[in-house]
């Protein structure tokens, strides 16, 4: 019974990776939104630190895409904001 509830699960998880996979930039990128809400929201976007936080935004951007294997949605981004 616990095997097939983990069978379960795991066949759910692959369907929920698939998806991602498919969705478009505009629907990962909505996906990645939230974060950079919470941290105004915790006053992580002070002024004096515009740097940092720009940083730590690429960081993330970047860590997003290979944790849902789109590279080309940083190549993306890259280009909109004309990174180096």
């Amino acid at each position: 019974m616990v095997r097939e509830y983990r069978a379960r699960w795991k066949a759910v998880r692959e369907v929920e990776i698939e998806e991602q996979r498919h969705s478009s930039i505009t629907v990962r990128w909505q996906q990645l939104n939230p974060f950079f809400a919470l941290a105004r929201g915790l006053g992580l976007s002070d002024q004096t630190r515009k740097d940092e936080i720009e940083t730590v935004r690429q960081r993330w951007v970047r860590k997003f895409a290979e944790v849902f294997e789109m590279p080309e949605l940083w190549k993306e981004i890259e280009n909109l904001l004309n990174l180096d």
